[in-house]
């Protein structure tokens, strides 16, 4: 993480007192297996939101999840960000924006990612 320890504890923080947060990583403790995330652990997944890098690992996790959301088998590192916004779009109510136009996954905000 590229972050300094000051901010970094803020984001965790901030990141741990979310609902969405928690409700994630319950849901990959329950089906994690599902998705072929059979050791998932909740820090692990804190590290990767929190890092400023693009995490090979969060990316996999996103392009299992989609694949299988979708069954679309052609998602793969290039085009997982273009699906994932649109699977977001199809299913977020009006008032929910979550996906930032000409913004990569890395840079959006934590509560989006």
């Amino acid at each position: 993480m590229s972050r300094s320890g000051a901010d970094s504890d803020a984001h965790l923080t901030t990141l741990r007192n979310t609902w969405q947060f928690a409700a994630v990583a319950q849901f990959l403790h329950l089906f994690g297996s599902a998705f072929g995330l059979p050791d998932f652990e909740t820090e692990t997944l804190e590290v990767l939101l929190l890092s400023s890098d693009t995490e090979p690992k969060l990316v996999d996790m996103h392009i299992r999840m989609l694949k299988i959301l979708t069954g679309n088998r052609t998602i793969g590192p290039d085009n997982w960000q273009d699906i994932l916004a649109y699977q977001l779009r199809k299913r977020a109510g009006e008032e929910e924006e979550l996906v930032i136009a000409g913004v990569d996954y890395v840079e959006l905000p934590l509560n989006n990612k």
